[in-house]
């Protein structure tokens, strides 16, 4: 990850309507710059990246003051130019307390 570049912070707290879950932010990092394109509502996003061969990582943190506390969230292959994948469920199957409940 030394040599992955910071590519866009979203800043988009995730603030889920019914639970208690905290609000959660996202950044792509790779070996190039990206450009987020689109965020959807169902919990997607889009990048654009020039690259079709590297992989990409998704972190998230749960807070932008004090010291850093982001983590990995999931790396992402490129295959294509245009890369889009669901960072979050707006409506968790009932039941769900969000990944912390699978440790």
């Amino acid at each position: 990850m030394k040599n992955l570049k910071l590519a866009l912070l979203l800043t988009l707290p995730l603030l889920p309507a019914a639970r208690a879950e905290p609000a959660r932010f996202f950044r792509v990092a790779g070996p190039v710059a990206t450009t987020i394109t689109a965020f959807r509502a169902d919990g997607s996003v889009t990048w654009t990246n020039v690259p079709t061969n590297a992989t990409f990582t998704v972190q998230t943190a749960v807070s932008l003051v004090g010291p850093s506390n982001w983590v990995d969230y999931l790396q992402v292959p490129a295959t294509n130019a245009a890369t889009t994948n669901r960072l979050f469920d707006p409506n968790p199957p009932a039941g769900w307390h969000g990944a912390d409940s699978c440790r």
